[in-house]
């Protein structure tokens, strides 16, 4: 009699687990939807879009100093992106302070 109720409990402890699992799930995923929408983050790569005819106007001579490397600064230069595409400018950031939060999940990316 006991071993089949030492059983029951091990099986009881597994479907708790299990669910346990789904609930940490369901709430880390509930997490990411929202700061997906918070952050607006779906509708970066169109803000990005609309701000590439004016980063002609942005100086990226302190680049260096911003930890933007020589080296990534070249690889992008010769690249078919431009510089707004793969890097936020300081002063983009102080108009565009929504894109705080994107530059900060990018950078922990």
């Amino acid at each position: 009699m006991r071993i089949s109720m030492a059983k029951k409990v091990r099986k009881t402890n597994k479907e708790l687990l299990i669910e346990a699992h789904k609930i940490n799930y369901r709430l880390r995923s509930t997490f990411f939807y929202r700061k997906l929408h918070e952050y607006k983050t779906l509708e970066f790569p169109t803000t990005i879009t609309q701000l590439l005819p004016h980063s002609q106007h942005y100086s990226w001579e302190s680049s260096f100093e911003w930890g933007i490397s020589d080296v990534a600064f070249k690889m992008i230069s010769k690249s078919d992106l431009n510089l707004v595409q793969v890097v936020i400018h300081l002063k983009l950031l102080r108009v565009h302070r929504h894109l705080i939060g994107i530059n900060r999940n990018l950078s922990i990316i």
